[in-house]
């Protein structure tokens, strides 16, 4: 029979891509070429020699008393941070936002995506010092799936037939699915996505096969991680790291970073690099544009349940000036759309400012008001909701911005209000989805239910043709640009502070911070 293989890449370290695709050049790149001298290159990250040991101390705010280590429930910034540090799936993101293997060996579609068949690699250990076998496979995506308590990854899992997994040996497994399935790969890329663990995993005491092992956590505080020296990518040079999120706001934070107290405030707002442009102790790493910050529209309410509403908020933005005014200039101009480094990315969809329409379309609708309640859940994220409502007002609009508490807005907000927004990593195309749009997506903001993107959706996760299905996700991009319920105004770049001695971190493009969070290149000089 035929089959669709996906080897694994040869003499490459973890979550590294072939240099083959570093060669890609696309557009994004070409527009974030000015943006580079506010950091550092990626040469300098790997001209001097690496030394052993030393703890690396990183700064991030978003901390809150509900922090979790659950490989499967990450919510917040912090969170996921925790997750990438503990724990590895059987495919990752590499620097530049492909997929790449990680701790799969080999995963298989056969020719019609009637089953997957996966093998893990034969180095892959756990932090107890047990084998990863195909047993922990099954037992990770049962988890995951459990009808009675379902994670951020139970959609994606959906189409696979759990119940009549066969076992070809101890680290090889073949799963069915129940419709055909082809794109396995893009949805559990994402690190929070589906984090490999054992069959007896207790997220309390929690064992993973990522590169660093547990140490301690103060919820809202901090969390320590030790190096794991059996890691299957290859040991980290630090002996581990601190992460410390008890800071309130990015100042406190880079004012820690400024007397010592950390060595690296991740995510840091895009104002503060110049700041340390002609610093002597610090300097700055910038990703290329890769971070997104939709504004949200609830399509199952009134007035976000008229797309003439939500094409209207998306018309009367000047993203030129949000980009300059809330990134800094750190950004590139995004048209409403996500997945800018996916290769079935539909480039031609250019939205264009429009006041008259946009006016137009809210008289019709007789919208005057609009209340959009956000968090400090990312950095720049209020600026950005204060532009938009300053934007706003030559629509003919009054939008009041209200900011919640990050604990209350996690706990009883997300998800609820009608006009919000929320951060998010870059991501492949089809792997967006099912985290976002589809009926039970965990991080489901907006409601959306559009009979005919489901339905393109649903054929085209089934076509294994790589031509083929572009031409359906072209088509679902398009639904999405004319009346989808995000507004995607830039793509950010991710801005990380750090001292001078912090070395090895390359610049990346998936919106993770230290460099798509490399920290076992990471090294104290």
């Amino acid at each position: 029979m035929d089959e669709f293989r996906y080897p694994p890449l040869a003499n490459e370290g973890p979550f590294q891509t072939s240099r083959r695709s570093l060669l890609k050049a696309g557009a994004m790149t070409a527009a974030a070429a000015g943006l580079v001298g506010f950091g550092f290159s990626d040469a300098e990250a790997q001209t001097a020699t690496p030394k052993k040991g030393g703890t690396l101390r990183v700064a991030m705010t978003g901390g809150t008393s509900g922090d979790t280590l659950d490989a499967h429930n990450a919510l917040t910034q912090p969170d996921t941070y925790r997750v990438m540090a503990l724990y590895d799936g059987l495919v990752g993101m590499a620097a530049d936002g492909q997929v790449v293997n990680a701790l799969a060996e080999t995963m298989e579609c056969d020719s019609k995506a009637s089953s997957w068949t996966i093998r893990v690699r034969s180095d892959a250990k756990f932090h107890d010092g047990r084998p990863v076998t195909a047993k922990d496979v099954a037992a990770t995506f049962n988890r995951i799936c459990n009808p009675t308590a379902p994670t951020v990854g139970a959609v994606a899992l959906a189409p696979l037939d759990l119940k009549n997994i066969s076992y070809l040996d101890e680290r090889t497994l073949r799963i069915p699915t129940q419709t055909p399935y082809a794109i396995l790969r893009d949805v559990i890329a994402c690190p929070f996505m589906a984090g490999i663990v054992p069959t007896d995993y207790d997220p309390k005491k929690p064992v993973g096969a990522g590169p660093f092992k547990f140490k301690s956590l103060t919820p809202g505080q901090q969390t320590e991680f030790l190096r794991f020296d059996e890691y299957w990518g290859g040991a980290a040079h630090l002996d581990g790291f601190i992460l410390q999120e008890q800071f309130t706001d990015n100042l406190s934070a880079y004012n820690a970073l400024q007397g010592g107290q950390v060595d690296a405030v991740a995510n840091a707002p895009a104002n503060l690099v110049r700041q340390v442009k002609n610093s002597s102790t610090l300097k700055a790493l910038v990703s290329e544009p890769s971070e997104f910050t939709p504004f949200t529209m609830r399509a199952d309410v009134a007035p976000f349940n008229n797309p003439d509403v939500r094409m209207a908020l998306r018309l009367m933005m000047d993203r030129e000036r949000f980009v300059k005014i809330t990134l800094s200039g750190l950004g590139t101009v995004a048209n409403d759309l996500y997945g800018q480094y996916d290769p079935s990315f539909d480039s031609s969809l250019v939205r264009k400012q429009d006041l008259d329409k946009a006016r137009f379309l809210l008289k019709k609708a007789g919208v005057t008001d609009l209340e959009l309640t956000t968090t400090d859940m990312a950095n720049g994220i209020i600026t950005m909701a204060e532009v938009f409502a300053q934007q706003a007002v030559k629509a003919g609009v009054k939008v009041k911005v209200t900011q919640a508490d990050n604990n209350v807005y996690s706990t009883n907000m997300f998800t609820k209000v009608p006009f919000s927004q929320d951060f998010y990593y870059y991501s492949p195309i089809m792997g967006q989805a099912p985290l976002s749009f589809l009926p039970g997506s965990f991080l489901n903001e907006t409601h959306w239910a559009d009979a005919e993107y489901f339905k393109v959706y649903d054929e085209a996760k089934g076509i294994v043709d790589f031509s083929k299905r572009t031409e359906m996700i072209h088509r679902l991009q398009q639904i999405e640009f004319e009346r989808g319920t995000y507004i995607i105004p830039a793509y950010n770049c991710v801005i990380d502070l750090l001292a001078k001695n912090v070395m090895g971190l390359p610049k990346a493009r998936t919106g993770y911070a230290l460099g798509n969070f490399s920290l076992t290149k990471a090294w104290l000089a």
